[in-house]
């Protein structure tokens, strides 16, 4: 699906025509959680680095992936687990974004192995897609899993890249404080900003258990999709925080507009 955004092209594809977030791309021409994306990019600006570094783990189809790669200026390291998606995520970030690395494992609280599951309910949606840890090996089918610190040491051994991780983007059905377990290095050195979902408030309250010691508070909560998505920044400055509310509560007349458009076309 080709599209026009921010005065370029994109070419994006999906695993097959009935996956949900493929068909709101194809639907809307654009990129899904498009508000969410353009507010991402919007903290890059408040918080600038140079050559930064953007981590989307449970990249799926490389959505976020592309448009971080292409459009912030920085490097996009996208986790993907899942065999059937990672052609297609490889494919729509050569097309469209020059800097990037692709890790075909999963994320978590310690180095192990084990297997994709997709929720019966799932549909066609393969974004529900989630790894079950494997208490004794991982068999016929099995995905590596790692922390992020071994994995973002791996990618600066490898690709010799040492700017800051500026944006962590966590979507991992449900296994999100696992991935932030692994990752008290980039935490405590890097200080980027997280945007992890928070499926219900008690997954919340783990995840600002487990963030606010290290200095990190909720900024702002992106509810407008099916999962809340919350952004924690480290020690927030007050301009910071104004900004941010700022900027979300102007961004409300552009949701509405997009979602007019967006039932008008899909008519």
């Amino acid at each position: 699906m080709k599209f026009r955004y921010a005065g370029r092209e994109f070419d994006l594809e999906g695993v097959d025509r009935e996956d949900y977030i493929y068909r709101f791309i194809e639907t809307t021409r654009g990129f899904y959680e498009v508000e969410l994306l353009e507010y991402m990019r919007f903290m890059s600006h408040i918080d600038p680095c140079e050559d930064p570094l953007f981590i989307d783990a449970g990249a799926n189809i490389g959505n976020h992936s592309v448009y971080l790669g292409a459009l912030l200026g920085g490097h996009a390291i996208s986790i993907e687990p899942n065999p059937r998606v990672l052609p297609v995520l490889r494919r729509n970030l050569e097309k469209n974004v020059s800097g990037h690395a692709v890790y075909d494992c999963a994320v978590g609280a310690a180095v192990g192995t084990g297997r994709v599951v997709l929720p019966e309910s799932g549909g066609t949606n393969v974004g529900m897609a989630r790894v079950e840890v494997s208490r004794a090996g991982g068999g016929a089918g099995g995905v590596a899993i790692t922390t992020l610190d071994s994995l973002l040491a791996d990618y600066r051994r490898s690709r010799g890249r040492h700017g800051r991780v500026l944006l962590l983007k966590i979507d991992v059905e449900g296994a999100e404080l696992d991935v932030l377990r692994g990752a008290p290095g980039i935490l405590g050195e890097e200080r980027p900003h997280v945007f992890v979902e928070a499926s219900t408030p008690r997954h919340f309250g783990e995840l600002l258990a487990h963030l606010g010691p290290l200095g990190y508070e909720p900024v702002t909560r992106w509810g407008w999709h099916a999962t809340p998505v919350i952004h924690f920044a480290h020690r927030p400055s007050r301009w910071l925080r104004l900004a941010a509310r700022v900027y979300q509560l102007a961004s409300v007349p552009r949701y509405v507009l997009r979602a007019m458009a967006r039932r008008i076309r899909s008519r």
